[in-house]
């Protein structure tokens, strides 16, 4: 994994900027993206690409369902739920 802070005027941008195959690098670039700004939406919509499929990524779960629940989103939160390993059936 590459990262590098750089300055594009974008806080999410100059907060991390990414450029790996690697899942849990990606995770970790994305939550550092949210710290900078909470309700980053390119963030955060990176990571729901990660939960989607016969793997999801917990750690993505992990940072994407306190945000659902925090907004009343049951729409989002129970697909997240659902993708959860233990709830696969």
């Amino acid at each position: 994994m590459q990262a590098r802070r750089r300055n594009t005027g974008r806080p999410w941008v100059s907060c991390v900027w990414v450029r790996s195959a690697d899942r849990d690098g990606a995770i970790s670039a994305f939550r550092s993206a949210m710290d900078c700004q909470p309700k980053q939406e390119r963030a955060i919509a990176a990571l729901r690409t990660l939960v989607v499929g016969s793997e999801p990524a917990v750690e993505a779960l992990d940072i994407l369902e306190p945000l659902a629940e925090e907004q009343a989103n049951f729409a989002e939160l129970v697909p997240l739920l659902e993708a959860r390993p233990e709830h696969r059936g």
